[in-house]
């Protein structure tokens, strides 16, 4: 049973209710597709309390605002920073949906988001999981992945917004 030439997304039932996938590169075993993905399902679509934490499905997620700009160069993927202002005082947390897309950081044009996700090679198991932040229902972070160009804090910026989702 040669598993190495097998497409990404592709698996195999195993004995004992097991699975082997293989994802991109990654070979992943548990006891059914959904527990292969690190990220906890999302139901439906929550608003975001700003400032404040909200709980949404398995994720804390914590937001404050600061008037002056911090180093946003950082490298925890799960830490967003945007322009307060743009992105205004209601967002919402939801996963993917058809025809959703945007403007991934570094992008001059928008791209569609299955695109995008194929592109940087998530896991097919994984992307119906991967949590969207959205301004009125246009997808401005793709957690752990990109923010939106758009958005981004910029010299022009006077307010800051800090998303950030823990694992609870």
């Amino acid at each position: 049973m040669g598993v190495s030439g097998k497409q990404a997304g592709k698996y195999i039932n195993l004995p004992y209710g097991l699975i082997f996938a293989v994802e991109y590169g990654r070979y992943l075993l548990g006891s059914d597709t959904k527990a292969l993905c690190p990220y906890p399902e999302i139901i439906g679509e929550s608003e975001i309390k700003i400032p404040g934490v909200t709980p949404i499905s398995g994720w804390a997620v914590e937001t404050s605002i600061t008037e002056k700009v911090v180093d946003v160069d950082n490298q925890n993927e799960f830490v967003a920073y945007l322009d307060a202002d743009k992105c205004g005082r209601s967002l919402t947390v939801r996963s993917r949906i058809d025809g959703d897309h945007f403007q991934p950081l570094g992008f001059d044009t928008p791209k569609r988001l299955n695109r995008f996700m194929i592109d940087l090679k998530i896991p097919q198991t994984w992307r119906e999981r991967v949590p969207l932040v959205c301004r009125d229902g246009q997808v401005i972070w793709v957690v752990d992945y990109r923010i939106d160009d758009r958005y981004k804090v910029t010299a022009d910026t006077k307010r800051v917004l800090k998303i950030e989702f823990k694992r609870v």
